[in-house]
């Protein structure tokens, strides 16, 4: 049934319970005010949810463990924006990094940094290509090169990887959907 549940340590969970266990769809307060909304299986993040941070953060996503494990989104305090796959809470396969200041990356992501193939636009240049050859080990195909330059620039198209087709499209600092293994995830 329905109830609240606080600990020792003062993290209170309110929602569903089954057999003394938070379970379910549940609200868990953390002592330093941080909230987590979604769902968990005894007491632990588990499924979809939303953890909001004191310091402005937000994640929507997967979770597994406890931890971020699968595809989300996180929006940072300063205003940056990270859409794609975590493990156990850091990035790690493929993704897409809006910074503040109006930058993306798109590409992989090894231990929260980006490595492997990868494309990086700046906001404020007519660069919109980079190959990282020396430092991410990327390679741009030719085909690759063309079909990026013949698209209007407020639309970003990258292919990096077999598995991956990475379509972002950008107004402002706003992603709308990343298409990814043939399956589109709205943000």
């Amino acid at each position: 049934g329905k109830g609240m549940l606080t600990k020792s340590d003062g993290t209170i969970f309110e929602g569903d319970f089954y057999e003394g266990y938070c379970t379910g769809k549940a609200r868990i307060t953390y002592v330093g005010g941080d909230i987590y909304e979604g769902e968990v299986d005894h007491e632990s993040r588990e499924g979809f949810g939303m953890y909001l941070k004191t310091d402005g953060t937000t994640y929507i996503g997967d979770f597994k463990n406890g931890q971020k494990n699968g595809f989300g989104k996180t929006s940072f305090a300063d205003g940056s924006v990270y859409i794609g796959e975590y493990k156990n809470s850091i990035k790690d396969g493929k993704g897409a990094y809006l910074f503040a200041e109006g930058d993306i990356y798109i590409g992989d992501f090894v231990s929260d940094k980006r490595t492997g193939k990868g494309i990086y636009l700046w906001a404020k240049s007519e660069e919109y290509l980079s190959e990282f050859d020396s430092l991410f080990d990327a390679e741009i195909t030719d085909e690759e090169m063309e079909l990026f330059k013949s698209i209007d620039k407020d639309s970003v198209y990258a292919f990096v990887d077999e598995g991956l087709s990475t379509s972002i499209s950008r107004d402002g600092n706003h992603f709308f959907a990343i298409l990814m293994d043939n399956d589109v995830k709205y943000m």
